[in-house]
Parts: C-alpha cells; structure tokens; sequence
C-alpha cells in the first residue's frame, strides 16, 4: 500500500515523541486516525 501524507504526519509525530492526541474524529481527519492506528505507537483519545 502506498504510503500518504497522514502516515509522514503520524511517523514524525511518533518520532517526536507524541504519545497521545486528544481531538475530535471525523471525516477529514480519518486518515490520519487510520494511519495513527496502524502505526501503533500515538493514542487517539476523543474529546
């Protein structure tokens, strides 16, 4: 699968240490929610 923007986007925010985003899910973010689950190492936590 090719690789997207929200995957570069979750991959530097892992590598900056984030370790949990708190926010509001919806269409325009869910792919950056998808690419945040698969990476596997950020938390998602809705508000």
């Amino acid at each position: 699968m090719a690789r997207t923007i929200a995957d570069y986007l979750a991959k530097a925010l892992a590598d900056g240490g984030v370790e949990r985003i708190w926010g509001v899910t919806g269409d325009s973010l869910n792919g950056l929610s998808d690419s945040l689950r698969r990476l596997g190492k950020i938390s998602w936590s809705h508000t």
